[in-house]
């Protein structure tokens, strides 16, 4: 981010989104294998941007997270850090709002105090139009909150320009 100035990364991060996008819908026979870490996208290595709990059919309850480059989703079980892969003491966070109170907000904060991250998880059951990528978008006063109490997001949101400490 630093060698790009900051009006521009939204654009840029658009662009690469689009084209990785494509090149992964075009690709027959693309074998996906899974990543180092759980973190990782099997299709091209980015790290997870966020996380999605299904609430439908056979996915029902499961967690997919989302790439934050080519926008694919793969399969990672719950209640476990994407990070350091530890369970112990996480927790789930998120802000109230006029609609839904912070224990059913669509959009929640896994946040691990082991590695001191955290990972936004929407919950499809409590919004089942939701996004990732705008529900990201719209929640910055979230990472606001959690970048305060220490955690830190240790993926990106390449539509996001990251401003100034």
């Amino acid at each position: 981010y630093s060698l790009v100035p900051a009006a521009l990364v939204p654009f840029l991060g658009a662009a690469l989104q689009v084209a990785w996008s494509h090149w992964l819908l075009s690709t027959p026979n693309l074998a996906l294998s899974p990543g180092d870490r759980l973190s990782q996208c099997p299709a091209c290595g980015s790290p997870a941007m966020a996380g999605v709990i299904r609430h439908r059919g056979k996915h029902n309850g499961l967690r997919y997270l989302v790439c934050s480059l080519c926008a694919c989703e793969w399969h990672v079980v719950r209640v476990k850090c994407v990070y350091c892969e530890q369970s112990k003491g996480l927790e789930y966070l998120s802000l109230e709002d006029d609609r839904h109170a912070a224990n059913q907000a669509p959009l929640r904060a896994e946040v691990c105090p082991g590695c001191n991250s955290y990972l936004k998880l929407l919950y499809l059951e409590n919004d089942a139009d939701a996004e990732a990528l705008s529900a990201d978008l719209s929640s910055l006063m979230l990472d606001m909150r959690l970048t305060q109490d220490g955690y830190q997001r240790l993926a990106p949101n390449l539509l996001l320009a990251p401003g100034d400490e």
